[in-house]
């Protein structure tokens, strides 16, 4: 079976915007559709064409407007022409024309959540800011990769060798909330209702990633336990199979000392219903119920 696209080189504007979002399952549906009524084709006798044509335009995306699949061994042809377009992970990238644009845009792409239409975007931006703004906004990252440090205590990032919460004498120091990145910290510091201290993980137990004990901040959370300043420990990591692993691992380090564990609690979201939570919050909640009077406190 063959598939084949072309790139457009005049269609509007607004009909590439609003259209090119597709998801791709459509794609691998009908695949599966034509597979049902074509016993004989199995999924190896697709096969995927993607041309770039020039185009006066300059495109980040081959843009798949038609597909056409021929299905070969029938008696007539079979063409089926879907008007589907498909996610922007298959579009072929295009050659800008400036070589230093298109490195920009590479660069930006690189970005967590950047697409190479996100990034264009992006660099147009830019382009249109004064050169004063532009070399500040440039210097800003330099600055970011050159001053911005790790706390010595928490592993926090900040701009000096101890961090603001770390150096602020009215927090609680005998309380330590462990965490799993800095996003979490800004997270929790944002409810205004923990006065202690953090210590940041830099990630979570992840056998799977090649994340083990040795690649995280364990260690000097001991050394930070044994100085016996600590009285409680908070385990505020993700609910997820690899936060309770390096909950209990945690666990087990920390047992030999002198002080409390405790963990975030878990169940019903404020605002949420229950035909929305999962089986296992609603269980945990079930377990974990208190009584009422204790919810008019908050």
């Amino acid at each position: 079976m063959n598939i084949g696209f072309f790139a457009p080189s005049s269609l509007p504007h607004l009909f590439i915007r609003y259209f090119s979002f597709a998801v791709i399952d459509v794609f691998f549906m009908i695949m599966g559709k034509c597979t049902e009524r074509y016993p004989r084709i199995s999924s190896a006798s697709f096969k995927l064409e993607v041309p770039v044509r020039e185009s006066p335009i300059p495109k980040t995306f081959c843009l798949p407007i038609c597909t056409k699949i021929s299905i070969p061994g029938n008696n007539r042809a079979q063409d089926i022409k879907w008007g589907l377009l498909l996610h922007t992970a298959i579009f072929a990238p295009v050659n800008l024309v400036s070589k230093v644009l298109q490195q920009a845009v590479d660069e930006f792409a690189q970005l967590p959540g950047v697409g190479h239409r996100t990034a264009f975007r992006f660099v147009l931006h830019l382009l249109k800011k004064d050169p004063e703004e532009l070399r500040k906004f440039g210097n800003t990252f330099l600055q970011l990769q050159q001053q911005v440090q790790y706390c010595r205590h928490c592993f926090n990032i900040t701009d000096r060798d101890e961090c603001d919460i770390c150096a602020d004498p009215n927090r609680d120091s005998a309380t330590i909330c462990i965490v799993e990145d800095i996003r979490d910290v800004v997270s929790i510091e944002n409810t205004g209702q923990f006065k202690g201290l953090y210590h940041v993980l830099g990630g979570i137990i992840s056998p799977l990633d090649g994340v083990g004990p040795s690649d995280l901040n364990i260690q000097p959370l001991l050394e930070r336990i044994e100085k016996g300043n600590t009285k409680e420990l908070i385990f505020a990591l993700s609910t997820t199979m690899e936060g309770d692993t390096t909950n209990f691992y945690l666990f087990r380090q920390v047992r030999p000392h002198d002080v409390n564990v405790s963990t975030l609690a878990r169940g019903v979201s404020v605002g949420g219903g229950l035909e929305f939570t999962d089986e296992l919050t609603l269980g945990r909640s079930l377990v974990n119920r208190v009584p009422y009077e204790n919810t008019l406190a908050g």
